[in-house]
């Protein structure tokens, strides 16, 4: 199987054909680039349909927020963490974040009307001395040898309009609701930071 999935990556679009042309409105002339005739190999861990995924997904998500009102300050940045696993248990661990981050979603009080999540994971590595921000030494295994997997959540939510006035919820709030919806006794590192739209309608945080 994985000889099969090497082989279908390796011929994976060897040849892209690319289509410019221009699109005129009343902002200016803009380029636009799309791919034709493309054979996309379809494996998940192709790097070159991943590629292609992601500027879908991009397009598709800037295509949406062309169409909000950014004037509503009511966006969010949320991360979501859990403790580090090792890889052999990264399955499982992803059904259950996936899991439990429906529940926390699904409850009364939590004030988000909609999302976008995405799933990342790292791998953890040992801290060095010169290190401030991110640790930059060598992986860190379990005591059978895995490497040991960091997952976590980045969520952009779009709160309830007067969430920022009258319903305001602390970090503390979504750091244990979520250790409730996860079912742990351990204090996570959570993160949740207001959006704004700067002048060029870009989002900062």
């Amino acid at each position: 199987h994985h000889f099969n999935s090497a082989e279908r990556m390796l011929n994976c679009s060897p040849d892209l054909n690319f289509r410019v042309f221009t699109d005129f409105n009343l902002q200016g002339i803009f380029v636009k680039i799309s791919i034709e005739n493309a054979r996309w190999c379809r494996c998940r861990h192709c790097p070159m349909c991943q590629l292609a995924k992601s500027r879908k997904q991009r397009a598709h998500l800037f295509k949406s927020f062309a169409a909000a009102d950014l004037s509503i300050q009511k966006y969010t940045f949320l991360t979501l963490t859990q403790n580090n696993v090792p890889l052999n248990e990264l399955r499982a661990t992803l059904n259950n974040m996936s899991k439990a981050w429906d529940k926390l979603y699904k409850r009364s009080k939590f004030p988000a009307v909609g999302f976008l999540r995405s799933f990342e994971v790292t791998m953890q590595r040992q801290r060095m001395p010169w290190d401030i921000k991110k640790n930059s030494g060598p992986p860190v295994r379990s005591a059978d040898g895995q490497l040991m997997a960091h997952p976590h959540f980045h969520i952009l939510l779009d709160m309830e309009e007067d969430y920022f006035t009258r319903s305001f919820k602390k970090t503390e709030w979504f750091s244990t609701e979520w250790r409730s919806a996860l079912k742990v006794d351990y204090n996570h590192i959570v993160h949740i930071r207001k959006i704004k739209a700067g002048s060029d309608g870009d989002f900062t945080k």
